[in-house]
């Protein structure tokens, strides 16, 4: 109601100073009248007064609403103000309160920590004055452990030297008496026939590689200049690797093709199972060697074959 009625005052104060103006207007068209004239200019007056009461009314309210207003958001700005300062120290405490617990939580847990490491290290402790008493416990029955190991390999192979030892004795002739059986050891006189019976066989040994050897040496003369001197020269040590003359294992060595039939015996050993046959005006040979044993149907097996053409290796494989 307060910006209502000077509001009023200002439209109804120019409405009527407008409609007494032209009034008065109107009515001296015709002719002068001066009751016209003042009636007009009182009434106009009058309107000028309210008109002018209004608006003063209405500057003074909107003054004062202007003030009111400026007012309302001063104290609104000092009560967000005071609010935030409020809000701030809440938050101050709360976070010096949460410092605090933190500080107080951290604490605590290296105190238990401490414990729990106190803990930790006496157990360790035992674990290790345990683990040491368990591995010195094991250490020494390993040791006796291996102590007997030792005993009865030393007492196993004894037994198994022994046992090799009669065998020998009995291949030379050498009588092993009772109570060495029975002791598992020869005596002194035993053991000297089986030492001197060892000699004389290295020595016979020794005497056929030396003439095995000569004979190999005479076999490459008597090709020399007639074959290619690579390939005499690979049986020589071929055939000087052998032991002696009438033994070879080693079948998987690589003979030079092209070596004479009579030589390869040197390295192979005897022929067996020879097949003679003539193609081509070349006489042919296929010649086993080294026997293996007898297959299921009672035939005689062997290690390797080789074929000749005019007593020259052609060719051979590993059965």
């Amino acid at each position: 109601m307060k910006y209502v009625i000077p509001a009023s005052k200002l439209v109804f104060g120019t409405v009527f100073l407008i409609v007494f103006v032209f009034a008065g207007i109107a009515s001296m068209f015709e002719q002068f009248n001066i009751v016209g004239l003042i009636v007009m200019l009182v009434g106009a007056f009058i309107s000028f007064k309210i008109l002018v009461s209004g608006w003063r009314g209405y500057k003074t309210s909107i003054g004062t609403y202007a003030e009111r207003s400026h007012k309302a958001r001063l104290k609104a700005k000092k009560f967000r103000a005071e609010i935030d300062i409020k809000i701030a120290k809440i938050k101050r405490d709360a976070e010096e309160s949460q410092v605090e617990f933190e500080k107080r939580q951290q604490l605590a847990a290296e105190a238990e920590l401490e414990k729990l490491s106190k803990r930790e290290i006496e157990r360790q402790s035992q674990k290790d004055a345990a683990k040491r008493s368990w591995m010195a416990y094991e250490a020494d029955v390993q040791t006796a452990s291996e102590n007997d190991e030792k005993k009865q390999k030393r007492q196993k192979q004894a037994s198994e030297q022994f046992k090799m030892d009669v065998k020998e004795c009995r291949r030379y002739g050498i009588n092993v008496g009772l109570l060495e059986s029975l002791k598992g050891s020869l005596n002194e006189k035993t053991r000297e026939a089986l030492d001197k019976a060892r000699q004389s066989e290295k020595d016979d040994n020794a005497a056929k590689e030396k003439r095995f050897k000569k004979r190999i040496k005479n076999a490459a003369k008597e090709f020399t200049g007639k074959i290619d001197a690579e390939i005499l020269a690979t049986f020589e040590r071929l055939a000087l690797s052998s032991a002696l003359a009438d033994h070879r294992t080693d079948y998987s060595v690589e003979v030079s093709i092209g070596t004479p039939r009579e030589l390869v015996g040197y390295i192979w050993g005897p022929e067996e199972d020879v097949k003679l046959s003539k193609a081509r005006g070349m006489e042919r040979a296929t010649i086993k060697y080294g026997k293996a044993g007898k297959n299921r149907l009672g035939n005689p097996t062997y290690r390797l074959e080789a074929v000749f053409e005019n007593d020259l290796l052609k060719s051979y494989k590993q059965l």
